[in-house]
């Protein structure tokens, strides 16, 4: 389940990443048992001359097992990329096609996002679909690298623009649901 119930915008605060840590408080919300804020915008993408422009994803290390994210090569982003703003990318495979024209062998070789270098560490499971909302045409970074290195918000803040929830189970979502609004409520 996804926190992304209707709220009054004109009144809204800007999701923050300690909205996401205040969703994981077993007292508050004991149906809730994972937490994924996200950050994204579309950018552009370049390896030597070749350039697209795609979904990038700034994730915490919690995101690959909420979102059912698989590998087929290399590693997912940690918390010691989170921690260190490290500039590290998981390819989705057909911004890898896109970029390398293969989907194998990418771990170590460097992407730029809006110019600037990052190190492929991890090339992820195609999901299937494909247009706009292609789940394959993306690029997973470190939240904390999104926030310093590409978003155009200003220094100082944490704002977000997703946090994706997990429910214990199916029966807990709309218990899970009630705990999330009221703790952001609140917030």
């Amino acid at each position: 389940s996804q926190g992304g119930q209707s709220r009054d915008v004109r009144n809204a605060k800007p999701l923050t990443l300690q909205d996401a840590q205040a969703l994981m408080d077993k007292t508050a919300a004991p149906a809730v048992v994972a937490v994924a804020p996200i950050i994204q915008g579309r950018f552009d993408i370049a390896v030597g001359s070749n350039t697209t422009s795609t979904q990038v994803s700034g994730v915490t290390a919690g995101y690959a097992s909420l979102s059912n994210e698989l590998l087929i090569e290399g590693e997912f982003i940690n918390s010691t990329n989170i921690s260190g703003r490290s500039m590290v990318a998981v390819l989705g495979p057909t911004t890898a096609q896109n970029l390398f024209g293969r989907t194998s062998g990418l771990v170590g070789l460097s992407i730029r996002i809006q110019g600037k270098p990052f190190r492929v560490i991890g090339l992820l499971k195609a999901k299937g679909g494909s247009g706009f909302g292609n789940q394959d045409d993306r690029v997973l970074i470190p939240i904390t690298t999104a926030q310093t290195r590409l978003t155009r918000r200003s220094s100082g803040t944490s704002g977000i623009d997703q946090i994706q929830v997990q429910a214990s189970s199916a029966e807990t979502v709309k218990t899970a649901s009630t705990q999330v609004s009221a703790i952001l409520r609140a917030r």
